[in-house]
């Protein structure tokens, strides 16, 4: 938990303070009630998370229940062009990582002459190039930064992926 003081300062780990020429010590952010603290002028603090793909260009402190909630004004942290780039690497670092997996596999049961869980890892590797063709057009596609930010991948099952 986490205290705004009088004087703005923001603590995370009790300690003593001095509020108007009275010592206080540490121990009563754990024996005072919020309401015998916000009386001295402590609040509980709270700071709601600035949102992945975005980030703070202020914040407001207000105070809700007898607890501070900083809350921040945000602006897209990418343009348009950038998310689209990242959201294709996250398809092509997910198609190369598969891929290769894929590829290992087949030559493994080509290795040992099984034709058919070869065949299995085979037709698995052609689906995922498509797969990552779809997801790309997918990408480019989206419009709006929030499209883009809220794209979800899904591929192919692999031929050994057990059901849950």
């Amino acid at each position: 938990m986490a205290w705004k003081l009088p004087n703005g300062k923001v603590i995370r780990v009790p300690k003593g303070v001095l509020i108007e020429d009275v010592n206080y010590p540490a121990s009563i952010f754990r024996r005072w009630s919020k309401d015998e603290l916000n009386a001295i002028g402590i609040y509980p603090f709270r700071e709601e998370k600035v949102p992945q793909w975005y980030r703070s260009t202020g914040s407001t402190d207000d105070i809700v229940d007898g607890e501070v909630v900083r809350t921040h004004t945000t602006t897209e942290q990418y343009t348009n062009e950038v998310a689209k780039e990242m959201q294709v690497d996250k398809v092509k670092n997910s198609y190369i990582s598969s891929n290769r997996r894929a590829l290992e596999q087949e030559d493994f049961y080509d290795a040992i002459g099984d034709n058919v869980t070869k065949k299995l890892w085979s037709d698995y590797v052609i689906a995922l190039k498509q797969d990552a063709k779809d997801l790309k057009d997918l990408v480019n596609a989206a419009g709006t930064y929030d499209d883009i930010r809220d794209l979800k991948f899904e591929w192919s099952d692999a031929p050994d992926r057990e059901e849950i």
